[in-house]
């Protein structure tokens, strides 16, 4: 296969990536919010600076944004990836392929979205006036290792995943895929249809 996929890509290989991303990425990134929530709770009854607000504001956008990412990629992404079994060339179950191509929009956006907010969100952490407080530091600590963990995951979405599914949709008969002149970024790199 192209890309350097295997011949065996089949729903059963799917489920074990995905089953991993779950279970260790996502698993990571909720306990890492939760923390980073408690963390900024503890900060706030402590100070009562303003320079909180922006710092407060933009964790409480975060966590609801990638809350929805890693829902979106459990319920509807990883759910349609275990449908496909390239080695056989069929999905399980009708995936359109225009959806799927929305789909995988979504979630490439989504990562870059989610990397640029941790990287604001490390940059108002050494704003603030007490950025060198223990629990301050604390929480920079975990912003740090959510950046990290979550490009891990990225990478592992978006170059085996991804490359994967593109390859299935590329070997569809003509006639299943709908007409369409429109291109989507995958890992920051025009697709054209």
């Amino acid at each position: 296969m192209e890309n350097g996929l295997s011949n065996n890509m089949t729903s059963s290989n799917f489920e074990r990536i995905t089953d991993h991303i779950i279970q260790f990425h996502h698993q990571r990134t909720r306990q890492y919010i939760h923390i980073a929530s408690v963390l900024m709770s503890e900060i706030k009854s402590d100070r009562q600076a303003m320079s909180l607000v922006g710092l407060d504001w933009k964790l409480h956008t975060f966590i609801t944004e990638i809350r929805a990412h890693l829902d979106h990629e459990e319920v509807v992404l990883f759910p349609a990836c275990v449908g496909l079994d390239l080695e056989k060339g069929m999905c399980r179950s009708y995936v359109d392929p225009m959806s799927l191509m929305q789909i995988i929009h979504t979630l490439s956006e989504g990562h870059t979205r989610t990397f640029d907010a941790l990287s604001e969100l490390i940059y108002l952490s050494h704003t603030l006036d007490f950025a060198r407080s223990p629990a301050v530091g604390t929480l920079q600590s975990i912003f740090r290792d959510l950046r990290e963990d979550l490009g891990e995951h990225g990478r592992l979405e978006e170059e085996v995943l991804l490359p994967a599914i593109l390859h299935f949709q590329m070997h569809q008969p003509k006639e299943n895929l709908a007409k369409s002149s429109g291109s989507f970024v995958v890992s920051r790199k025009m697709v054209q249809l």
